[in-house]
């Protein structure tokens, strides 16, 4: 099944430490928990639906210490462009669902400052995939 309209979310955690893989793992089914959760802006049902990316850092110092969480790709519904109520709606639950990304990691790291940027859904964005 794909996504409804397309979308693909993408969550990105930047400046992470050294971590095993089986932590990476726990932190990736946490997050995605976190966006199943907030299925009604994520449209996230199964693992398809989004990408949870982990980029190596090329430099080791500080890492840890500041993690950094960024989601973009969130699906515009076609409400969007007509109620600034839904807008309002959105943002708040937006907002919401940046906090819980923020507690998850912190759950895992305890000692690092973490942040989450949460991108707007943008209603312009085209998606064009190969499902092959």
């Amino acid at each position: 099944m794909e996504a409804r309209g397309g979308n693909m979310v993408k969550v990105t955690v930047s400046c992470l430490p050294e971590v095993t893989q089986e932590a990476l793992k726990a932190l990736f089914s946490d997050i995605f928990n976190i966006l199943k959760k907030h299925t009604t802006i994520t449209w996230v049902e199964e693992e398809k639906d989004e990408l949870i990316h982990f980029p190596p850092d090329k430099m080791v110092y500080g890492l840890g210490q500041e993690i950094l969480a960024e989601v973009e790709g969130l699906p515009a519904g076609a409400e969007l462009r007509f109620a600034t109520r839904y807008i309002d709606k959105t943002e708040s639950q937006r907002r919401i669902f940046g906090e819980d990304i923020v507690r998850v990691i912190k759950g895992h790291f305890p000692a690092a400052n973490v942040v989450c940027h949460v991108k707007p859904p943008d209603p312009l964005l085209i998606v064009c995939r190969d499902e092959g």
